[in-house]
């Protein structure tokens, strides 16, 4: 599914009050580390600021919390901002391209509003497009945005960016069972001073969760007393090159957990977890499965909002997810030819989970 043309920012918080929610994160110990961002000289914070941001005050916690990067920012971070130092905190607009670079422009200036005068990041979502970099130069220029991003779902296209010199940060998708393509590409970033932000960290959640692969590759945090979650982020965080994680949270408690596991991993001596192939059943959405439907089933798509629902237990981001793909591509009309199960190599993709979907999320 495409991204909005200007998506809100933030952390999951909730379940709690947002009058304590500042307080909590300021008596808290832990303060979430900070990375240089390659070649923008930014320390940012290695957890992100990512999701729909509901309370301000949420948002201060985070802040105070030591978060100051934000994917995905948007104007609702702006009380919070004014409170903390708009020159401490670093926003990044997430842009769908348009195929104009005149529409991309004014797509990323309708998501300076309230107060937020500039970004600091523009990320061309779904890989890099010219169009869109021409759009980025413009707005450059006009001393509304200062460095370039773009996130990939396929990793050699990743690569490719990577190689071509122009942006300052990418974003993959990559958990601790990480490939030897997934390694290269970080590698690569690392070498060219572009700084990489990992997504989908957490593998479609629980379900994920499991196998000899995944085991190896948390093994040396849990049994450093490390919970599963905080596992995946202190071994996403070892891997050399890695500058942030985007983790969905779903509690002030999780978050400061996680914010926890990310100090372990900067004071940790441990090297990198070995390279492990991957073969759990989440999707990660490397577009392998696009196109292949003869019917026209948004595949990747109908994957995602069921591993919102199934993983992540997120019901309501399930159905929007769902409900924003086009009626004829949810795979009302799917004949079983397999077409989608033979092209995804880690077995997510196929006719029954996508009925599955229709009947959880209709």
């Amino acid at each position: 599914m495409a991204a909005a043309p200007c998506a809100a920012a933030g952390l999951l918080f909730t379940g709690l009050a947002a009058s304590a929610v500042t307080g909590q994160a300021q008596a808290s110990k832990t303060a979430v580390p900070t990375r240089r961002m390659g070649r923008t000289n930014l320390d940012i914070s290695v957890i992100a600021g990512n999701e729909t941001l509901a309370e301000p005050a949420l948002a201060e916690a985070a802040m105070a919390a030591g978060v100051n990067y934000w994917h995905k920012g948007g104007p609702g971070l702006m009380p919070a901002i004014r409170k903390f130092g708009r020159e401490k905190q670093y926003v990044e607009l997430c842009i769908d391209a348009t195929g104009s670079a005149e529409k991309d422009a004014e797509r990323f200036k309708s998501c300076l509003t309230n107060g937020l005068e500039y970004a600091d990041f523009y990320k061309m979502h779904g890989g890099y497009n010219d169009k869109s970099f021409e759009a980025f130069g413009k707005l450059k220029e006009k001393g509304l945005v200062r460095f370039v991003s773009a996130s990939f779902h396929d990793h050699d296209e990743a690569l490719k960016a990577v190689r071509a010199g122009n942006l300052d940060q990418i974003q993959i998708g990559a958990s601790p069972v990480m490939d030897e393509k997934t390694r290269g590409v970080i590698a690569a970033a690392a070498k060219a001073d572009v700084g990489v932000v990992l997504m989908k960290t957490m593998m479609g959640g629980k379900d994920g969760w499991k196998g000899e692969a995944f085991t190896k590759a948390v093994a040396p945090y849990v049994e450093k007393g490390l919970s599963t979650p905080q596992a995946i982020v202190a071994a996403c965080l070892a891997v050399e090159g890695v500058t942030s994680l985007v983790v969905i949270t779903g509690s002030l408690q999780r978050f400061q957990a996680l914010a926890e596991a990310a100090t372990f991993a900067a004071d940790s001596k441990a090297a990198d977890a070995p390279c492990v192939a991957p073969a759990l059943a989440f999707c990660a959405v490397c577009g392998a499965c696009k196109g292949v439907c003869p019917r026209g089933t948004a595949i990747a798509d109908v994957m995602r909002a069921e591993m919102y629902l199934r993983g992540y237990g997120d019901a309501g981001k399930a159905r929007r997810t769902y409900a924003a793909i086009g009626p004829g591509r949810r795979g009302a009309s799917c004949s079983d030819c397999g077409a989608c199960r033979r092209a995804c190599s880690r077995g997510v993709a196929s006719p029954e989970r996508i009925a599955a979907a229709r009947v959880l999320l209709t």
